[in-house]
């Protein structure tokens, strides 16, 4: 098997994390002027998929035929200390 060069000119000496600054406080998305359910619907895949790039939780339901529930997801790359402190403090 050849050696593999690594080219000193892709390598990136940037963070490319976000950093944490104590003066943002997060909290839930709120939408205004949503429109009023009559009845329990699904979200859509389109719609899901955008909240889960947008950072925001998603609940994930299991099977009517199975235990039904639901678990509370996010990504771990939009994750900050207030959202998991969130997720602790309203799912235990």
């Amino acid at each position: 098997m050849a050696p593999v060069a690594i080219l000193q000119s892709t390598m990136s000496t940037t963070p490319t994390h976000t950093v944490y600054k104590p003066s943002q406080t997060w909290r839930p998305t709120e939408i205004l002027n949503a429109p009023k359910r009559q009845s329990f619907a699904f979200d859509s895949m389109e719609d899901a998929l955008a909240a889960f790039a947008a950072g925001e939780f998603l609940v994930v339901m299991d099977d009517e035929n199975r235990e039904n529930e639901g678990d509370l997801i996010i990504s771990a790359s939009q994750c900050t200390t207030e959202k998991m402190a969130w997720m602790i403090k309203h799912t235990r």
